[in-house]
């Protein structure tokens, strides 16, 4: 019903044949792949789409590494299909120029044509969507607050990377790649399904108000009426002579919602004091100082506490922020976390996630659970 592989074959051809020797089946209904960005997308999403014909076919490259269950990889592609038996109805709609104007008119209309349903009335334990953008448009905030006006279906996915190279990013869909947009796919399951949200953080202080930002380039400026480095440093600890970005991965900020942490992380120290962020925060807002914990450990009570193991577990696609990747690996503890998986499950660090907005430092996926 659902099966993934790998490949380490550098090229393009080569690589998508091991993974069609691997996962090919007739019956292929949706195939999801992440592919390092040292390959040529076109020519890579050309494969996949020839090698697979009859799925909906899509992708991303990505910030650093791709995963599969028991190994965390580089240079590789990691691909999952699945089949008639999962998955009932599936269409795919690619959102472009997603850097200028946003304007998702074109989507609603090709799925609610495609299911012949209005999007507000979609079951949302029938339909999952997944989603993939460009992680440079700087869009993401824009495109997905839009998509939530217009239906309740859970849309979980990621941004894609390269190499944390900060250049050009890349999402996939039949056959073509993509820069400046969003691969959107909207799905119809015969199996039950479950999303997943966590990261590892505890909140460490009262929260401090957003005073003055840049939302549209994710610059905060004040904090508390004062300069954001300033208080930032304060906050943390941080000595007058320490290197500050150092810091950003285990001292970060998140929004509370109830028991929900949305985790915003600093991206960059700016020359007049402000901070860059991989996420927008609005003028007005609280967010709380949040200083991490143990991903492997967290991750671990997670799913024992979601009951999420072989015996139930169909499939895992799971989209992981290249900043908890690179705190797994600075730890040795990379390893250890992807062994956390003993059923099918395939990922990749993101330059952000989606979960009810564009979040950052987290781990979401749609789990696929045996009936």
């Amino acid at each position: 019903m659902i099966k993934t592989a790998y490949t380490l074959k550098k090229v393009e051809k080569e690589a998508v044949q091991e993974l069609k020797n691997e996962l090919y089946t007739e019956n292929a209904k949706m195939v999801i792949y992440f592919c390092s960005p040292s390959y040529d997308q076109g020519v890579l999403a050309k494969e996949m789409k020839e090698a697979f014909p009859q799925a909906v076919v899509f992708g991303a490259s990505t910030a650093n590494n791709e995963y599969i269950q028991g190994k965390l990889l580089e240079g590789s592609v990691v691909a999952m299909v699945l089949t008639d038996e999962v998955v009932e109805k599936v269409a795919v709609y690619v959102l472009e120029n997603i850097d200028k104007e946003v304007n998702i008119d074109g989507l609603k209309e090709h799925f609610e044509k495609e299911f012949n349903m209005s999007l507000m009335e979609m079951d949302m334990d029938k339909y999952i969507g997944f989603e993939l953008m460009d992680g440079m448009s700087l869009a993401e905030e824009k495109v997905l607050d839009k998509l939530g006006d217009i239906t309740n279906v859970m849309f979980i996915g990621g941004s894609a990377g390269d190499n944390l190279e900060f250049k050009e990013t890349h999402i996939h869909a039949e056959g073509k790649a993509y820069t400046k947009a969003g691969v959107f796919v909207l799905m119809k399951s015969k199996v039950p399904f479950d999303v997943v949200k966590t990261q590892s953080f505890d909140v460490v202080n009262r929260p401090v108000k957003v005073t003055k930002a840049d939302p549209d380039n994710r610059i905060v400026y004040e904090f508390d009426g004062r300069p954001a480095l300033e208080v930032y440093k304060e906050i943390f600890g941080i000595e007058k002579d320490e290197d500050v970005q150092s810091k950003f991965f285990d001292n970060q900020f998140g929004l509370v919602v109830g028991d929900e942490v949305y985790v915003r992380c600093p991206r960059q120290v700016m020359e007049d004091g402000s901070l860059a962020f991989y996420a927008s925060i609005l003028e007005g807002t609280e967010i709380y100082p949040l200083r991490a914990t143990n991903i492997v450990e967290e991750t671990k009570h997670y799913l024992q506490n979601k009951g999420l193991s072989k015996d139930n577990v169909l499939g895992y696609v799971n989209f992981q922020c290249v900043v908890r990747c690179v705190t797994l690996k600075g730890n040795n503890e990379a390893e250890k976390y992807t062994n956390l998986f003993d059923f099918p499950m395939i990922g990749f660090s993101t330059y952000g996630e989606a979960y009810f907005g564009h979040v950052n430092a987290t781990d979401t996926a749609v789990v696929f659970l045996k009936g």
